[in-house]
């Protein structure tokens, strides 16, 4: 898979789970921007996978939404 469709992957794959999260809270876009000191387009645009989050961001949106920010380094799996 090369590197940049990975990427997007990740960042949807993250963007559901921000949004699932804050769903099963019952907050508001608005509500979580307020939460992490961010703007509502903004986590509106995170959501919609349009963003890469970085480590700094998400780890404000993790505790805002009762999670653990959880980063892992593991050996790289080539595909043949």
């Amino acid at each position: 898979m090369p590197a940049d469709i990975g990427a997007q992957s990740r960042s949807f794959g993250l963007a559901e789970r921000v949004r699932g999260a804050r769903e099963k809270l019952g907050i508001t876009q608005a509500e979580l921007a307020a939460r992490v000191g961010s703007t509502q387009p903004a986590v509106a645009r995170l959501e919609a996978g349009g963003v890469r989050p970085s480590l700094d961001t998400l780890s404000r949106i993790a505790p805002a939404l009762d999670l653990e920010l959880v980063v892992d380094l593991r050996p790289f799996r080539h595909v043949s």
